[in-house]
């Protein structure tokens, strides 16, 4: 978290705009961008445009006078990130276009993408830019890894461990759970290694791996899989780990893990109604119309008016929505 004052400092950093003539800070140029990119910004939504900009003016690629020679490798890593995922992949897949990144095809974007990163990396070696160089990896043609000198995709998710990345933490456990099915010999192993890789996530407090784990103990389902283990069926361990999705960073995965608690452990909120507000409201806010239809179905709430044709506001939704599961509860 930063505050506003410390956004205002970290602007007036990169940009100068009181000495127009000397170049913005390298750090604060980074920070900056990664505020534009995550709508940490005066408009409280993402602005792509102007944070590939500032990313590449962070990354010495703008030509700006006075920074010819210098590059953040984060900023690197940022675009790679940015060139690749492009209509592809999580929050960037069905954003408008963006008139800078179409001048290239898709397998341009794909090139930049990877000399991206791998410059990144040639500077300083971090988590992200081998994770990054691992999704690319597994998502080619074989012949395209080869072509552009890729190793497979373990190897990069691996070396990124080593960085505590915890997103290659879950990517090596989806990998194990791809092999639960396709290697059922060594099923056991896959599924100890997807459990020992989820833990170790969570325990960096990744609202994914915690919320997958918590659904694991709780009914012995390995999502993605058509596997069952009852065997493993611990609710203790279930709570513990929906309470870590809680932790740190709240997005949808922790609204699920909320909803999770709300539904299966309704007596905890007996002697704690503060609680059971804030999940509610942690559902409410990062959670999609899947959370709220879940609580809505496991409660008996009809929500369909709102979420399906939205005929009343949102406030009024929220708080019906609220009350009514206050009252089934305590």
């Amino acid at each position: 978290f930063v505050s506003e004052p410390g956004k205002r400092a970290i602007i007036e950093l990169a940009l100068r705009r009181k000495n127009p003539d000397t170049p913005g800070n390298l750090f604060a140029l980074c920070e900056y961008a990664d505020m534009l990119y995550y709508g940490d910004n005066i408009l409280g939504k993402p602005n792509y445009p102007e944070a590939i900009k500032i990313y590449r003016t962070a990354a010495g690629l703008n030509n700006v006078q006075g920074m010819e020679t210098v590059c953040h490798p984060l900023a690197l890593f940022s675009l790679s990130y940015i060139f690749y995922n492009y209509h592809r992949r999580g929050k960037l897949k069905n954003i408008p276009d963006i008139e800078y990144l179409e001048k290239y095809t898709d397998l341009e974007r794909i090139e930049i993408a990877i000399l991206y990163s791998k410059q990144s990396l040639s500077i300083m070696k971090t988590g992200a830019a081998y994770n990054n160089l691992g999704v690319i990896s597994e998502n080619l043609s074989a012949d395209l890894v080869e072509k552009y000198s890729l190793l497979p995709a373990q190897n990069y998710y691996q070396k990124a461990t080593e960085y505590n990345y915890v997103y290659a933490y879950n990517n090596l456990a989806t990998q194990e759970i791809k092999a639960l099915n396709s290697d059922p010999d060594h099923e056991m192993l896959h599924l100890n290694n997807c459990i020992q890789y989820l833990s170790k996530a969570a325990e960096s407090l990744e609202p994914w791996a915690s919320n997958w784990l918590g659904n694991f103990y709780l009914s012995g389902k390995v999502r993605y899989s058509n596997k069952i283990y009852k065997n493993v069926i611990n609710r203790d361990l279930a709570k513990k780990y929906f309470f870590k999705a809680l932790d740190y960073h709240i997005d949808r995965n922790s609204a699920w893990a909320a909803a999770n608690l709300i539904v299966y452990f309704p007596d905890i909120y007996i002697q704690n109604k503060y609680l059971l507000f804030t999940h509610i409201d942690i559902c409410l806010t990062k959670g999609n119309d899947e959370v709220l239809e879940f609580l809505a179905k496991s409660y008996n709430i009809d929500c369909t008016n709102f979420i399906h044709q939205q005929t009343v506001k949102w406030e009024t939704f929220c708080y019906n929505f609220r009350n009514s599961i206050i009252n089934k509860l305590l």
